[in-house]
């Protein structure tokens, strides 16, 4: 079923009128659906472009739909009919992933751009879905991004369908799961005409921060004989990519929320603001909303920070993925040491890592596989030799205090 647009309200007489307005901008390839449960039931034969549908209905509520949408089609766009009194649902659906909303009454006007955001919408993110999937190579941003795991599959689809919003993100995750690594895809995929800057800003004091991220004025400080730009001007029309943003000081949280809020910052040594035109990436391995909760952490940054935000799963939790970053490691390794590259790993490693747990993630896995390259020289390794291999490394603790494992 080829079904560009469905509609889904629950009250006959506006969904009489919705499919109207649909006749009159010329679309001719749509459903209107007066029950939540059929749409539910037939999902997978829709595979819709565009859905409106009703915050409140009986049996599943708009945001229920918002959420199986997202889940199983996220190139599709999702436009939320609400009342006045539903602003509440209204925004919560915005932030998982609605393009837009339209207050009721709904009017001709309002419809007509409604479905045409939409649209375009749904084009943007279709076009970006096309250009990866899975295993397969191509000119995507996400390119070096592999998988097998499903959820890490819909986690790129996320991104790829926000990538080119001028919202924050914010990507949490154990440390090396390979935070900037999605933020540069992110940064690839966005179309932005400004450079990628990356920087850790544990650690950094307020002063730092400040002269780091806005940079100074001549005289600013002893020693500041000139003028310096910061990172956020070298990111201008571009992205600024902020590690590790748990650890930020009170001061520099407020200075991080005002450019956020208002797009401005003041170098260190001036009383002037400068406007600013970059996106921000942010990346934390520490749960934000427990430092919230410990008044370490602005509530109002994090919800600034949040506006796009994804999990990045250990490595433990997707093992289907540990053969196929194995093999890529492992041919990087040789390559880069002049050794032929090859099909496959040595006999048996794949068994001997799928079993291990990999505290350091991806990381420690590349670590792992780089000394192997060098231990085999890309040449085949007995069986006895793997098992031999095998026992060494059950033997080496996993917290990493001692060897690699």
């Amino acid at each position: 079923m080829n079904t560009q647009v469905i509609i889904i309200d629950d009250e006959k007489a506006l969904t009489d009128q919705y499919r109207e307005y649909l006749n009159l901008i010329g679309v001719s390839a749509y459903t209107v659906l007066n029950d939540t449960r059929d749409f539910m039931r037939s999902l997978d034969r829709f595979r819709p472009k565009i859905i409106m549908v009703d915050t409140k209905m009986p049996y599943y509520s708009g945001e229920d739909i918002l959420d199986v949408v997202r889940h199983k089609y996220p190139a599709a766009s999702v436009v939320m009919l609400a009342e006045n009194s539903d602003s509440d649902i209204t925004v919560r659906c915005i932030r998982k992933g609605a393009v837009s909303f339209i207050m009721k009454p709904v009017d001709f006007t309002r419809f007509k751009t409604a479905y045409h955001s939409a649209l375009n919408a749904y084009q943007i993110q279709s076009t970006d879905f096309g250009l990866y999937t899975g295993l397969k190579s191509g000119s995507s941003a996400f390119r070096n991004i592999i998988t097998r795991d499903e959820k890490m599959k819909n986690i790129l689809q996320y991104l790829a369908s926000v990538s080119k919003s001028s919202f924050p993100v914010l990507i949490t995750g154990e440390t090396g799961v390979g935070k900037e690594l999605f933020a540069e895809a992110v940064h690839k995929a966005s179309g932005r005409s400004g450079s990628y800057v990356a920087v850790n800003i544990s650690g950094l004091d307020d002063t730092m921060f400040t002269d780091t991220l806005f940079g100074h004025a001549k005289g600013a400080f002893t020693g500041a004989d000139k003028a310096r730009k910061g990172l956020v001007a070298e990111a201008e029309k571009g992205t600024l990519f902020l590690d590790e943003i748990g650890d930020l000081n009170e001061s520099a949280q407020i200075k991080l929320l005002r450019l956020l809020q208002e797009k401005v910052y003041m170098p260190l040594g001036t009383d002037r603001n400068v406007l600013a035109d970059v996106r921000i990436i942010a990346a934390t391995s520490v749960n934000l909303k427990h430092k919230v909760k410990a008044g370490s952490f602005r509530q109002d940054l994090l919800y600034r920070l949040s506006t796009h935000c994804v999990s990045i799963p250990p490595l433990r939790e997707r093992r289907d993925d540990i053969g196929i970053l194995a093999l890529r490691f492992y041919n990087k390794a040789l390559k880069e040491a002049g050794y032929a590259e090859t099909e496959q790993l040595p006999e048996g490693m794949e068994e001997v890592l799928e079993s291990y747990s990999f505290p350091g993630n991806v990381r420690q896995l590349q670590a792992i596989i780089n000394d192997l390259a060098m231990i085999t020289g890309g040449e085949n390794v007995t069986r006895k030799r793997a098992e031999r291999f095998h026992a060494q490394t059950r033997h080496r603790p996993e917290n990493g205090s001692e060897g690699i494992f």
